[in-house]
């Protein structure tokens, strides 16, 4: 609840409780390694347009989750620039998405509730940079969710 107080958005409407508990950001730190990982307000002007929104200390956004109904799962689903393979052992239906021909994204599903993990892309280092997530931390973010859910 602590945290579903503290991230309200710039229009003043707090983050769903019901989302802040299938995923916090100290599981995110646990998962990537990385220090300093803060939930952070809804704010799509500054790419943070998801349910729940995750940004390194120096604000720049690392993590979107989106949270799906199962039409929205079966429509990013049916579309060839973002499907880029099933993957197995994970809820009811898993798959991962593409950004650019970049494998940044992870939809899954559980009956009817599904998500989508999208990591932001490092590119402090040039282009074309690296997920801050890569696709086996975001199945073990999706297994957490999956055991929450």
């Amino acid at each position: 609840m602590f945290v579903a107080i503290c991230a309200w958005t710039q229009a003043g409407a707090a983050v769903n409780p019901a989302y802040a508990k299938l995923l916090t950001a100290t599981d995110v730190s646990k998962v990537t390694g990385l220090s300093g990982v803060q939930l952070v307000p809804r704010n799509p002007s500054k790419g943070a347009g998801g349910d729940l929104n995750f940004a390194l200390p120096n604000g720049k956004q690392m993590l979107m989750v989106t949270f799906l109904d199962t039409d929205a799962y079966n429509q990013s689903k049916a579309q060839k620039s973002v499907y880029g393979g099933d993957v197995k052992d994970l809820g009811d239906d898993a798959f991962i998405g593409k950004v650019m021909g970049t494998e940044s994204i992870l939809y899954f599903r559980k009956g009817a509730r599904g998500a989508a993990l999208s990591s932001f892309i490092d590119t402090d280092k040039g282009w074309p940079g690296s997920p801050y997530v890569n696709q086996q931390q975001l199945r073990q973010l999706a297994a957490l969710i999956l055991s929450r859910m």
